[in-house]
């Protein structure tokens, strides 16, 4: 029997073993018949990924962004920033053609955002941003709304979220007072993956609301940011705690350490809790497993998950401890490849 001619719901289950990844490598995919492009429609949008291009694009039009929020699963979210150009004496020429898929970044974030509290399949949403390095703005720092980020997570039954925002500062306007981590702390009970790593973070994002969660298993917090350039770490630095107070990196870890340990007593099926920090001048990443109160060391920054070297406990002394991550500089710079 042709392809075209098998009963729907038999050719709607071989279009989503392809997946939505092979219509988006062509979208002329989509477009075999009108039967086939109906299914496949559905298909290409279970597992949407944006980028400040696409997403422009996709909130032009109200029809697609109606069309597309019954049918989404996950949404991953990839934002290349732009540094400010505070210290640069002079911008580069082409300026005007790198920064256009950003100038209407903001308000896309903002349009998208409006659609998400009835997209009732959305179970993941990936939320990653990353720097464009060039010798005009190397050391400077990119930003992004944080209110734009916090009305992103309103998916109603969301269950995983990956939010690395680290490579920005998120900034709140004047006229809202927005806590991030209140925010993710608010989710909890109904997820069942938590990732984050941000600029600011505080303990407060892993303080589970009264009514608790049966669902929760995985939550892993990295306070390390480490700046690569093709494939070499340039620059490296804490997060730093929310608030105006000036806290040591020492305080914010223990208290997020704490405060994981609470966590991982309160959720019926822990897989994994960890605090993720990083020793200078070396660069060596540590892991706080909040279930067995041990310390791993892991290979590198980028396999959060990953197994690690159990440490020996009889040397984790508290004056070794301090010592360990005693470093509180905002920037450490490796290499600077511009230099």
């Amino acid at each position: 029997m042709p392809l075209l001619q098998l009963p729907p719901e038999i050719l709607l289950h071989i279009l989503r073993y392809l997946g939505s990844q092979f219509f988006a490598h062509d979208t002329r995919r989509l477009t075999i018949s009108r039967g086939w492009y109906h299914l496949a429609w559905t298909v290409f949008l279970r597992d949407v990924r944006l980028t400040p291009e696409s997403l422009e694009t996709f909130t032009q039009n109200d029809l697609i962004l109606q069309r597309s929020s019954p049918h989404m699963v996950s949404v991953d979210i990839s934002l290349p920033l732009r540094p400010k150009r505070d210290l640069s004496p002079s911008p580069p020429a082409d300026d005007d053609e790198i920064d256009g898929p950003f100038l209407h970044l903001d308000s896309s974030l903002a349009k998208f955002a409006t659609i998400l509290p009835g997209c009732s399949g959305i179970r993941s949403l990936n939320i990653h941003t990353h720097v464009y390095i060039s010798p005009e703005h190397f050391g400077n720092v990119a930003s992004l709304n944080a209110l734009r980020v916090t009305n992103l997570l309103s998916p109603p039954h969301l269950t995983s979220l990956d939010l690395d925002t680290a490579a920005c500062r998120l900034e709140s306007q004047p006229d809202s007072n927005v806590h991030v981590c209140n925010v993710i702390s608010a989710l909890l009970p109904s997820l069942r993956r938590l990732r984050c790593r941000m600029e600011h973070i505080c303990e407060e994002i892993l303080q589970l609301p009264s009514a608790g969660s049966a669902t929760l298993e995985e939550v892993i917090i990295n306070m390390s940011i480490f700046r690569y350039h093709d494939d070499d770490i340039i620059a490296s630095r804490f997060s730093k705690s929310c608030g105006a107070a000036v806290r040591a990196v020492t305080s914010l870890r223990i208290a997020l350490e704490t405060q994981a340990v609470t966590l991982a007593a309160r959720i019926p099926n822990p897989r994994m809790v960890r605090i993720i920090s990083h020793k200078g001048p070396f660069l060596e990443v540590y892991a706080f497993d909040a279930i067995t109160k041990t310390r791993l060391q892991l290979e590198n920054n980028l396999e959060w998950d990953a197994d690690g070297e159990l440490l020996d406990e009889g040397n984790e002394t508290e004056d070794s401890e301090s010592d360990l991550f005693a470093d509180d500089s905002p920037i450490e710079p490796v290499f600077n490849p511009y230099s």
